[in-house]
């Protein structure tokens, strides 16, 4: 397991195990990490695939065990209706992609019926660790939303808000980013963060502090606001980045796994469980992390 996360590790560890619902048949490494998170106490593992497939995939130690489930469906739409079926049972507390495709697990998750829209929209949110004593920071939507409206940015910031919480950032800072930090009629994405702005000087997101047009350099540093003349008590202090679309959100989350070596979490927020997805930037040494964040979003949840 990756120590840079082994405080969200041992804080789910202490709430007990989930119940992780884990469509089949998977990577060697979603098996792998699973059975790492089971063995750390953070989940009681639900498999769910055809049985001849799960019996080729699960190692022979934990097919059939005592250490997991495994619910037998015949083809790819029956096992995730068997998914959501347990998670609007409350058979599951943790949903996980597994090897369903992409946009046919997501467009199901998603879909009015489907049982885990709490709220009108989802957002995709990373969560990075860089190291060198510098706290941690989350980045959103940085996988979903194309080019979110102001009204869909203002669910974003609330669910990223939400997961500060669960990991206990008190006020958090928000910097809602754009290519320049000065108001343009012409870049709709200034014209958006001034108005989070205000809203955020009114009290419309509780103790948060949301700055905005910010571009990176100033989110960054301090100096370089002086420089740029910018007063902010969000610059170079930022819990949150709010990216204006999902290309500068997707590159950005990009750059600093991949170039930036930078560990890196995700969840999906805006549903009644905490749903997991297979994505490139998040590295197999921290998926067992990404269920640990799960365990504590669904630890907090019940809590309310």
């Amino acid at each position: 397991m990756d120590n840079m996360f082994q405080d969200l590790i041992e804080r789910a560890r202490k709430g007990g195990p989930r119940r992780l619902v884990c469509i089949l048949p998977g990577r060697e490494e979603d098996i792998a990490c699973i059975r790492q998170a089971a063995d750390a106490g953070l989940v009681h593992p639900v498999f769910i695939g055809a049985s001849a497939e799960c019996a080729r995939v699960l190692p022979a130690e934990v097919h059939p065990a005592a250490v997991c489930e495994v619910i037998d469906a015949p083809d790819a739409g029956a096992v995730l209706s068997a998914a959501l079926r347990l998670m609007r049972e409350g058979r599951g507390d943790i949903l996980m992609q597994g090897a369903c495709e992409q946009q046919f697990f997501f467009d199901a998750v998603c879909r009015k019926g489907s049982g885990l829209m709490r709220d009108s929209l989802v957002s995709y949110q990373s969560l990075f660790r860089p190291g060198g004593g510098r706290k941690a920071f989350i980045i959103t939507d940085s996988y979903i939303h194309n080019y979110p409206s102001l009204r869909e940015k203002q669910h974003i910031v609330t669910q990223a808000l939400e997961l500060a919480r669960v990991l206990d950032i008190e006020a958090p800072k928000v910097a809602a980013l754009a290519a320049i930090e000065q108001v343009n009629t012409k870049i709709q994405s200034t014209v958006d963060s001034a108005i989070l702005s205000k809203m955020s000087e009114r009290g419309q997101f509780g103790d948060a502090v949301i700055d905005g047009p910010i571009d990176i350099d100033c989110a960054l540093t301090r100096s370089a606001a002086r420089r740029k003349g910018l007063t902010s008590l969000v610059t170079g202090d930022v819990d949150i980045y709010l990216v204006p679309d999902v290309e500068s959100g997707y590159s950005f989350v990009e750059m600093l796994a991949f170039i930036g070596r930078m560990p890196a979490i995700g969840v999906l927020m805006g549903t009644v469980k905490p749903v997991i997805l297979t994505v490139p930037f998040v590295l197999q040494q921290h998926r067992v992390a990404e269920i640990a964040l799960a365990s504590l979003i669904n630890h907090a949840e019940n809590a309310q």
